[in-house]
């Protein structure tokens, strides 16, 4: 079982926005800038989600590919 990383990098965005590599390394250095930290290739998942204001569980739950059913869950 992979052990779940307490960071997010490139890859990671790029899967939880649906953008290329570039926009994804600028989301990281906006968020980077939202929360007074230098910028890295990196950023910890409670910091991407206090940037852009987003649900850890919803994060988590998109790069494990159960999005839809998060969102279902929360439909109900």
């Amino acid at each position: 079982m992979k052990q779940k990383s307490p960071f997010l990098y490139i890859e990671d965005v790029k899967v939880i926005f649906g953008c290329c590599g570039r926009t994804a390394r600028k989301r990281i250095s906006k968020a980077h800038e939202r929360i007074g930290l230098p910028d890295e290739t990196f950023i910890s998942i409670q910091g991407f989600c206090k940037a852009y204001d987003l649900s850890e569980k919803r994060i988590e739950a998109i790069l494990r590919g159960e999005a839809e059913q998060l969102s279902r869950e929360y439909a109900t």
